[in-house]
């Protein structure tokens, strides 16, 4: 409880902070960009800088490389800290965002209450469609955008926009089909374009479920890209700043109990194991729901068109066609093995933060 009331009381003055003060007297810069990534640990950070920059050369540009000098243990329980943050935001005149790769339905009642669709915000995205149906219409009715398919982004904005691509959850971005759904990277570039448009203060949250997911799957492929789209959303965020010296970007890993691991100590096996996780086109997931009640000429089919250069047994392959092993456990038995990739347990809660005066929870003093 101590520990709880002491997060809560954090981020309380972070609220206060962003929507209390007077500009001239603010300790934090008037924008303010968070993103909340469940899963996301130091030790992951440290493994995905690495992925990235072996896979696809040195010079790849990471945005995490700035901001690691920075991270620091979060204790408690800081999603229930954060609740109501946009409503109260949005309250004080601040231009306020959600971007969520889940179900809008289930996170936006945590940052804006359970009215949320009534609440002043400038963007909602994430998934969750299937629980609107008619309700997309009614909010359409009302002047504003509803967008629920990936050709309903190109229309001209108006009023609210609630941007909904998927029935659920938003879908891993290696398996994700681009002419069906916009993507998490997508979603966040439409709100932070929205937001930093004239010179009005906003905070914007970008909430990260799926590299949780994968993580707690172990789904390597998955974990990486989710990683690398992460990445790349903290790269836009940075370049806001840039535009805007007075933008503050804090990026708060939660529920961090797992992160990837070698288990070899060879460079070149590790190297290798890097460019075969580049090279791997869907998830474990994806590729064993392809997978699934396959026969010879799948088989065959899928180990040339799909997953190129996939090896599996004969064994296996008599298996996976009898229905005894998944089609996922097919893959994961080809390429775990060559990889020499797991998992080892890690810390609960970090942020890393940039822009705001030195250490995250002094600042707010």
């Amino acid at each position: 409880m101590r520990k709880f009331l002491l997060v809560f009381a954090t981020f309380a003055l972070l609220l206060a902070a962003l929507v209390a003060r007077p500009a001239s007297a603010q300790t934090l810069p008037k924008r303010a960009i968070i993103v909340v990534a469940d899963g996301l640990s130091p030790q992951l950070v440290s493994f995905g800088t690495a992925y990235t920059k072996t896979a696809y050369g040195a010079e790849t540009e990471v945005a995490f490389d700035e901001l690691a000098a920075t991270a620091k243990p979060l204790m408690g329980d800081t999603m229930g800290a954060l609740k109501n943050l946009l409503a109260n935001a949005g309250a004080k005149g601040y231009r306020t965002a959600l971007v969520t790769s889940g179900d809008v339905s289930k996170v936006a009642p945590m940052f804006y209450g359970a009215d949320y669709l009534n609440a002043p915000f400038a963007v909602i995205a994430g998934g969750g469609r299937a629980s609107f149906e008619g309700g997309a219409a009614a909010f359409a009715a009302k002047g504003n955008s509803a967008w629920m398919t990936v050709d309903a982004m190109d229309e001209d904005p108006k009023g609210k926009i609630l941007a909904l691509q998927a029935d659920g959850d938003l879908t891993y971005g290696l398996d994700r089909d681009v002419e069906k759904e916009a993507g998490f990277p997508e979603l966040a570039t439409l709100a932070l374009q929205n937001l930093t448009e004239g010179d009005k203060p906003f905070v914007l949250v970008i909430h990260d479920t799926l590299l949780g997911k994968a993580l707690a799957a172990k789904d390597t492929p998955a974990v990486m890209e989710q990683f690398r789209e992460l990445d790349g959303i903290i790269a836009d965020a940075k370049a806001a700043r840039e535009e805007n010296a007075e933008t503050a970007i804090a990026v708060v890993g939660l529920n961090a109990a797992t992160a990837p691991r070698f288990s070899t100590e060879l460079p070149n096996e590790r190297s290798d194991a890097f460019y075969i996780l580049s090279e791997l086109p869907m998830s474990y997931a994806k590729a064993g729901q392809t997978l699934t009640k396959a026969d010879e000429a799948r088989i065959t089919a899928f180990a040339t068109d799909s997953y190129k250069g996939w090896k599996i047994s004969d064994a296996n392959r008599a298996a996976l066609i009898k229905g005894e092993m998944t089609g996922e456990a097919a893959i994961r038995s080809s390429y775990e093995p060559a990889i020499k990739i797991g998992y080892e347990a890690t810390q609960a809660s970090t942020v890393w933060t940039l822009g705001w005066n030195g250490d995250f929870a002094a600042s707010l003093k």
